[in-house]
Order: C-alpha cells, then sequence, then structure tokens
C-alpha cells in the first residue's frame, strides 16, 4: 500500500515547535500563564449600580427621607419640590443642614452642574414633617444686578424659636465660589457700597417664615477690612460658615478671616450687633449640645475633612482629643458624638459614621456604606440625618 503525502516535509525539530505553539495557545485560551507577563489581564471593573443601597447600620435603621438614591446625576440630580418626597430632587452640594424642634429638615442646596442641567442659584431647602419638599429662600446668581436682595452662597444655616431661618452667605464681591473649609485671602474680597447696595459682601440673611430674604449684619462692607465688629451693616465678614444659637440666645458664627486664622462672632439678631469672640486654627464647624453650649472644632485650614479635636468655645476646654472628621460632626440631646471618617466627602466615597457614647470611651462605627456623603445633623428624637450625593436619609437606633 503506497505511504500518503502531505504538502510539506515534517522534520522532529518542527514537530517539537509545533507542539510549543499549540501548548501556549491553549494556556492562553484557559487563563493561564506565568508571572513574567504572561498571566491573564485583570476582569474588568464592575458598573457603579444603578441605585445606591441604604447605608448599614449597627443597631438601627436607614430609611430614603427624600431625594433620589440613583448614581445617574441625569436621573437624581435636580431642584423639584414636591409633596411626595421621594419624588423630590436635591443638587449635590450641600454646605449646611439643620432639624428644627419639630422635625423639619432644612438643606442648602446649589444646582446640579452635570451636562444639559439649567443654571440656578443657591436655595435653601425644607422637608417638612408631613414629608412635603419645598424651597423656603432662593438666593441671587454671581454678578446679580443691583440692589442685592438676597444671599449668594448659603454656606450655613440657623433657626430661632420663632421659626426664623438665618442664612450665612459666603460670597463676596466678584463671585466668590468656595466650598467651606477653603482658606479664603485678602484679595478674595472687594468692598461693596451701599445697604445692600450695588456690590456684595459676605454676611448674615434673615428669613421669617413665610417671607423673603432680609440684610441683617455684613452684606454692606468689604469682609476682611478691619474693624470688623459693629451694627448690621457696619459689621463684616470675611468668610462666614457654620452658625448655631447657643443657650443665651446669641448667633454663633464660625468667620474665617486670615488665611487658616478663625474667628467666633457673636451677633444679636434683635439688635444686628456683631462682636468678636475667640480667634485661632478653627475648622468650619459649629456644634450645639442639648444644653446649648457651643463647640468648635482646631483642624486646621486646609484639613477641615481631618481629624481634629472638638472644643468649647465658652473656655476652648477640650470635649473630645480627636473626632475622626472635623467637618462632619454632631452631638445629640445625650451628649453623643457623632463624625464621619475622614476625608468622607471624597468624590466616590463610602463613608462610615463613628459614635462616642461617653467621656473616655472610644469612637465606634455605626453607620457603614454611606455613598458622598455631604452633611450630617442630629434632630430633636436623636435621629441622625445625612445628605448622601443626592438624597436625605434618616438614620434611628434601636
Amino acid at each position: 500500500m503506497p505511504r500518503p503525502t502531505f504538502p510539506f516535509r515534517t522534520t522532529r525539530r518542527a514537530a517539537w515547535a509545533l507542539g510549543a505553539c499549540l501548548a501556549a495557545a491553549l494556556l492562553a485560551a484557559c487563563g493561564g500563564g506565568d508571572s513574567d507577563g504572561g498571566a491573564a489581564p485583570p476582569p474588568p471593573t464592575p458598573p457603579a449600580p444603578a441605585v445606591w443601597p441604604l447605608p448599614q447600620v449597627q443597631g438601627g435603621q436607614a430609611a430614603l427621607l427624600a431625594g433620589s438614591l440613583h448614581t445617574d446625576a441625569r436621573t437624581a440630580c435636580g431642584r423639584v419640590d414636591a409633596a411626595q418626597p421621594l419624588n423630590s430632587r436635591f443638587g449635590y452640594t450641600t454646605h449646611a443642614m439643620l432639624v428644627g424642634p419639630d422635625g423639619a429638615v432644612y438643606v442648602t442646596d446649589t444646582a446640579c452642574t452635570h451636562a444639559g442641567a439649567p443654571a440656578a442659584p443657591d436655595a435653601v431647602r425644607k422637608i417638612a414633617p408631613d414629608g412635603a419638599v419645598s424651597t423656603v429662600a432662593t438666593g441671587v446668581a454671581s454678578h446679580a444686578p443691583a440692589p442685592l436682595a438676597s444671599f449668594v452662597r448659603a454656606a450655613g444655616l440657623a433657626l430661632d424659636g420663632s421659626g426664623t431661618l438665618y442664612v450665612s452667605d459666603a460670597s463676596a464681591h466678584g463671585g466668590m465660589d468656595r466650598a467651606p473649609g477653603y482658606c479664603p485671602g485678602e484679595t478674595d474680597f472687594a468692598a461693596g457700597p451701599g445697604w445692600p447696595g450695588a456690590g456684595r459682601s459676605a454676611g448674615i440673611w434673615r428669613v421669617p417664615a413665610g417671607g423673603a430674604p432680609q440684610a441683617l449684619a455684613g452684606v454692606a462692607r468689604a469682609g476682611c477690612q478691619p474693624p470688623p465688629d459693629g451694627t448690621g451693616p457696619q459689621a463684616s465678614f470675611c468668610y462666614p460658615g457654620a452658625m448655631a444659637f447657643d443657650a443665651q440666645g446669641q448667633l454663633n458664627v464660625m468667620d474665617f478671616r486670615h488665611r487658616g486664622q478663625s474667628r467666633l462672632r457673636l451677633l444679636d439678631t434683635a439688635s444686628a450687633a456683631v462682636r468678636s469672640g475667640p480667634s485661632g486654627a478653627f475648622g468650619p464647624s459649629l456644634v450645639r449640645d442639648g444644653s446649648g453650649r457651643i463647640y468648635l472644632t482646631n483642624a486646621s485650614c486646609g484639613g477641615n475633612d481631618a481629624p481634629g479635636q472638638l472644643l468649647a468655645a465658652d473656655d476652648l476646654s477640650v470635649l473630645a482629643a480627636q473626632v475622626p472628621n472635623s467637618t462632619l460632626v454632631g452631638i445629640d440631646r445625650r451628649g453623643r458624638i457623632y463624625s464621619a471618617s475622614a476625608h468622607a466627602r471624597a468624590p466616590g466615597a463610602l463613608a462610615t459614621i463613628y459614635r462616642r457614647d461617653h467621656a473616655g470611651a472610644d469612637f465606634v462605627p455605626v453607620v457603614t456604606q454611606v455613598p458622598e456623603l455631604r452633611a450630617l445633623a442630629l434632630g430633636p428624637d436623636d435621629a441622625l440625618y445625612l445628605k448622601a450625593a443626592h438624597a436625605v436619609i434618616r438614620v434611628t437606633f434601636d
């Protein structure tokens, strides 16, 4: 029988080469390889979830109070008031949040910035006890024509016993747009004549229930020009941020003044008289405890999302030697201190909320997996409220 013929001649060396190639191809197809560069590429990063899950709570539960947990800003972001809170929409950036004695939640709201989003000035939004979401005060855009009728950059909130809302305006002439924690310098501010006049400067605005914003203190004078104290338009502010009423009824305002140095300002809301309190390398936070005592943090400028001490404003005594986050901190009626993880507001971060139950105790995690935390506040029932991305979340503990 004749031997079959082939179109090529096989040698022993060629056979070995062919076998090696086949083996290499098989290894590659099956994901094999050595540690010297033959390993298969890592699997692709899984896509972000369409909806953020609610945070995990140790010994309690979290509930979506208002807004949206959708991760796509085109779906979640907006300024939409609604009787049904889950139909409402909020912006991403929130500088301040507070909870009133009736459980109403107030947040500052900056307009969305995603492609196609309409431009809008800052606003203060309210979530009523029945869940209805409304806009209670609207600012004006930078470079708005005179006369200045409202705040520009809502940086802090406070509420008095009559239901009057107070808003600190951290924007000076020229449309300064900075997040709390920024270290302003003298050149960031320019004078604006009038009361309120053609120019604008930082100051404090009063918003009566159901009324329009009214300039209360500052606003008319350049913020960093001494003397800072005075009454009404004669007072000046550099960069007012967090605010809180103390037990004596004074409105305490944290005011950045000279590159990393801050000054506590005390405002009598009845007379509009402003005087200065202690100054130092304080952070932008002001925290009130259940007795009305005010506390501040001593984080240096530029590190305001990092750990720092919690100090009593009246005598600078130390309440907590170190809170995990000197910007995101609060105290409930029982004296328990809450603070977020350091750098919790970094883009895409999943934050942890820590709690210290009493003096000498450690901070322990009580809430985890909080998406893109922007602000926190404590309610009169000791519930914890979180502004996470475009949503407001209520956390209760058993």
